[in-house]
């Protein structure tokens, strides 16, 4: 695979990821139900990959909920710091390892799961994706770069 695709389909798994579950993350119980209908509608997706998408928002989502029930008790850890005398840099740093290692995994699942997904998808729907990106592409720098 040359270079230019390799770096078209990890962006085509990122963009996936940021929009399945960043951009729905606050609708609640259906979050990531409107960023999957409208991916579904765009790569007009068969029923077995609308499932399996499905399914990798289930234990994506899943991942992630596991990580923002620990934020209590992280949030908890930074204040007793915050509060004490001197704060103790290895109880800080620990914290926060274990965070980004929390969240390298969740990277590291979605990254395998959406590439796994991507190997489904038909020449057409690849086309359409990459069409998308491109005018995400175009909209984002023309809303940056005035």
């Amino acid at each position: 695979m040359t270079r230019k695709k390799v770096l078209i389909t990890l962006s085509i798994i990122l963009v996936c990821s940021a929009t399945l579950f960043t951009a729905c993350k606050h609708v609640g119980q259906n979050r990531g139900e409107l960023c999957l209908d409208y991916v579904t509608e765009v790569l007009d997706l068969t029923a077995e990959q609308e499932q399996q998408l499905n399914e990798i928002r289930d234990e994506i989502m899943a991942k992630v909920d596991a990580v923002h029930d620990g934020h209590d008790a992280m949030h908890d850890t930074l204040r007793s710091q915050l509060t004490s005398e001197s704060v103790d840099k290895a109880v800080l740093k620990d914290l926060v390892a274990n965070h980004r290692q929390q969240v390298d995994g969740i990277i590291t699942l979605a990254i395998d799961r959406l590439s796994d997904f991507h190997s489904t998808l038909t020449p057409e729907q690849k086309e359409k994706l990459i069409t998308k990106l491109e005018k995400l592409e175009k909209h984002h720098k023309s809303r940056w770069h005035h």
